[in-house]
């Protein structure tokens, strides 16, 4: 038996051993760490012996007609492995039987061994000679040949537990069992061990993208040039980190996970930032101009990664970045505030960040600018791109206006007006020498 760690639930240990003692009137064997103590004698450093958890065991006991085998060899059957005032003994593990099993194994006594790397000694338990029976014939074996004796079986164990025992293999030639850990080389089990099985489990049970590639999501991220925060932002999201309510109801907080922008799915990091209609209506009009389209068992992080195999450059990164910690700006703001953002309102917060964090660095802002509005005036796309170097005014602002040609095409977009506050395009002679391409510069 184990008994309950909790001091709320440590009655419990004493009321299963009361049941199973109504259950069966065979002779019987109670063994285990029941987390709690006979007697004050079983107690070494700490804080005070609590004699009302030593009555439960106590009672337990007295009801079930048990007697304590004893022990030799060592006082205290656990230890918490500290050292000095810190030390803390205590006499946890028992082996109780009734008159019954004692008669049967006469001269039965426990031992606890050395210590190995568990704060509990292991324990022996040695049966003198063999079980007295009702008769001579060696009922004792309990099996031969492989094959188990059904008779022997019978007459020591109730009719349910010769069933269970049934099930059980026999190997083919009579050699002693062992314990050993299937996980380990020379079978010893460890927390180290452990610990890489589980962590192997959880690689196996969830999609992964190669070392390659998250190496490379890593270094993009760290190096764009955007505020610290993104950054940290950045390091949430691919390790799952960010809030979302999927994420809040799986720490066992009572919260409804649906997302509170669409109403219509669960929000996890993955729905939040790319597969719901108001994140995907950000990223159809920005800059970037994603279409996102994400299937089966995909994580954030594996979509990010597969994005890091077809977009390179540092801008492109820190601008991705950047729309990512808007939207998330725009769901507490839609979800603590009830305040609505537009989706080009985020494409420019987003681009604003950038050229904020360029200039408190001295760095040059150089760039194009594009707005495309419709007849009413409402704008319909937004985009900017990064220009290295230095240009004339005029060539600047032709530059600008191919570039907003080219934003406004791919956007669908094939009949336009232009308008520009520089007079000398504006009285020039266009001449179409080459149709523009919907390939960005």
């Amino acid at each position: 038996m184990y008994g309950y760690p909790d001091d709320e639930a440590k009655s419990k240990i004493g009321e299963l051993m009361v049941n199973l003692k109504k259950a069966s009137q065979l002779p019987r064997l109670c063994e285990g760490d029941f987390n709690l103590m006979l007697t004050s004698s079983d107690k070494k450093g700490g804080g005070n012996f609590k004699t009302h958890e030593a009555n439960i065991l106590r009672e337990a006991v007295r009801e079930c007609n048990f007697s304590d085998l004893g022990y030799v060899r060592h006082d205290y059957m656990w230890s918490n492995n500290r050292g000095g005032d810190q030390n803390l003994q205590e006499g946890l593990d028992r082996f109780f039987a009734n008159e019954e099993w004692k008669e049967r194994f006469p001269g039965a006594y426990v031992t606890y061994l050395d210590k190995r790397k568990s704060g509990h000694l292991p324990v022996l338990l040695s049966c003198k000679g063999i079980p007295n029976c009702t008769n001579d014939r060696r009922k004792w074996k309990l099996y031969r040949g492989g094959v188990w004796q059904v008779d022997v079986l019978k007459e020591l164990f109730s009719e349910e537990e010769v069933k269970e025992i049934m099930k059980i293999p026999l190997p083919k030639f009579d050699t002693r069992d062992v314990w050993a850990c299937n996980q380990t080389k020379d079978g010893e089990y460890s927390v180290k061990s452990a610990y890489h099985v589980a962590l192997k489990q959880k690689r196996e049970a969830q999609p992964s993208t190669s070392s390659m590639e998250q190496e490379r999501v890593w270094k993009e991220l760290w190096a764009i040039e955007a505020p610290p925060k993104i950054k940290n932002f950045g390091w949430q999201a691919l390790q799952r980190g960010i809030p979302a309510r999927a994420k809040i109801l799986s720490r066992g907080i009572r919260v409804d996970d649906i997302c509170p922008q669409c109403g219509e799915e669960r929000e996890s990091s993955l729905h939040l930032l790319t597969t719901c209609e108001n994140a995907k209506g950000v990223w159809r009009i920005s800059r970037l101009r994603l279409n996102v389209c994400v299937e089966g068992r995909f994580s954030f992080k594996d979509w990010v990664s597969k994005l890091s195999t077809c977009y390179k450059e540092k801008e492109w990164w820190s601008l991705f970045w950047c729309i990512l910690w808007e939207i998330w700006n725009r769901r507490n703001g839609w979800d603590f505030e009830q305040k609505r953002r537009e989706h080009i309102d985020v494409n420019h917060k987003a681009v604003s960040l950038i050229g904020e964090y360029s200039k408190a660095q001295g760095k040059p802002t150089n760039g194009n600018n594009a707005v495309v509005r419709d007849y009413d005036g409402d704008v319909v796309v937004a985009a900017c791109k990064k220009k290295e170097g230095e240009y004339a005014v005029d060539v600047a602002e032709a530059m600008a206006m191919r570039f907003s040609l080219q934003i406004a095409i791919e956007a669908g977009f094939h009949k336009f007006i232009l308008e520009v506050d520089n007079l000398k395009l504006f009285n020039h002679r266009w001449v179409m020498v080459k149709p523009l391409s919907s390939k960005l510069l």
